[in-house]
């Protein structure tokens, strides 16, 4: 079955988050990645321990909203699964309860 809006939406909001791996207890990545629209993502500032939030503050890569973040961004991720796995996709009522509470999770 092809990927419902709910998953494509999912997937690009992942991406865009940028992709980072845990490796060792410490996160890596590259210093420019492509999302999933083919826009390339960078760092600009290189690797000082810190990392930016939306509000532009700096603060250390090991700072717990960090963490947070990327489990609201796996949280999101199975809420879009588990509407794709609905047999009636974005149209059952649980669907729609469900991409309520990701939108939310989004604003966060």
């Amino acid at each position: 079955k092809p990927p419902s809006s709910a998953a494509t939406r999912v997937v690009a909001a992942g991406a865009a988050v940028g992709v980072w791996q845990r490796h060792g207890g410490r996160q890596t990545g590259p210093s420019a990645t492509r999302g999933a629209r083919g826009v390339k993502i960078y760092t600009r500032t290189g690797d000082k321990g810190k990392s930016s939030l939306f509000s532009g503050e700096r603060r250390p890569k090991n700072d717990p909203v960090f963490e947070a973040l990327g489990a609201i961004d796996e949280l999101c991720a199975q809420l879009g699964v588990a509407v794709d796995s609905l047999p009636d996709g974005s149209n059952d009522p649980l669907a729609q309860r469900l991409l309520e509470v990701q939108a939310r999770l989004f604003d966060v």
